[in-house]
Parts: C-alpha cells; structure tokens; sequence
C-alpha cells in the first residue's frame, strides 16, 4: 500500500506521496491502530480507502471535522 516502517520505532509506519511529501502516519499495536494523514491528498485518501475495504475496522472517528 506504500506504508514505510521506521527502524526506531517498528510499529510506526510512515505514507509519502508521489512527490515525496508525507501525507500519513499509521502506529499498530496488536489489535489497536492510529492512522493520520492529510485529508486533502488523493493518494492519503485512497490509501485509507484501500485499508477500510480490507480490514474490519470496527471504529472510525474523523479529527478532521468539529466534535462536541
């Protein structure tokens, strides 16, 4: 999918574009996961796309949008 592991933290995993430029950032535990990313960028965005079509996530909160 393009994720990049980092060497100092093995469950950390680092999304850049086409340019270079990153767009994401997913941290796995177990069962657990935390995925960042810039929500305007096509590629961050079909990438979360592909990840939600195979994985049975089972809980999705958008930062991205006001909360109460």
């Amino acid at each position: 999918m393009g994720f990049v592991e980092l060497k100092c933290a093995r469950c950390v995993f680092t999304l850049r574009n086409k340019k270079g430029v990153l767009v994401g950032i997913l941290d796995l535990y177990v069962d657990d996961g935390l995925l960042f990313g810039d929500v305007q960028d096509e590629f961050y965005i079909a990438t979360k796309g592909r990840l939600l079509a195979i994985f049975k996530i089972t809980k999705v909160n958008d930062l991205s949008k006001d909360h109460d």
